[in-house]
C-alpha cells in the first residue's frame, strides 16, 4: 500500500537557491553581482566610479558642514539601473562598493 501525503504542507522539498544567471559571449555562465551599499564616509568623490558606471547608477553629492567646509562624495542615485558589471567597484580606489548576486 502506498502512502500519500495528507496535504502539500507534509512534502518537504530542499530548492537551492537561484540567483540571475546571465551568458557570456563564449557561453560560459556569468551571475551579475548588484550594488548592495556605498560607505559615503570613506569615498574622497573622486569620480572614478561615476566615470566607469555607464548606466547612470551613482550622483555626486556635495555636502556643507557647520564650519562651511565641503565635502563631495558619490550616492546612490538610481540603484534599479545597475546592471551588475561591477564596473563602479573595479574604478574604485577605497573599496566603497559592496554588492552581491540578486537571488530569485
Amino acid at each position: 500500500m502506498k502512502h500519500h501525503p495528507a496535504s502539500v504542507a507534509d512534502i518537504q522539498m530542499e530548492v537551492p537557491m537561484a540567483f540571475v544567471e546571465g551568458k557570456r559571449k563564449d557561453g560560459s555562465s556569468w551571475i551579475p553581482e548588484f550594488i548592495v551599499s556605498l560607505a559615503s564616509d570613506v569615498c574622497i568623490g573622486c569620480g572614478r566610479c561615476f566615470k566607469a558606471c555607464t548606466q547612470g547608477v551613482l550622483n555626486l553629492v556635495e555636502e556643507e558642514d557647520d564650519d562651511d567646509n565641503t565635502r563631495m562624495f558619490m550616492a546612490v542615485a538610481k540603484e534599479g539601473q545597475c546592471i551588475g558589471c561591477k564596473a563602479c567597484a573595479a574604478a574604485c580606489p577605497k573599496g566603497c562598493f559592496e554588492h552581491a548576486a540578486l537571488s530569485c
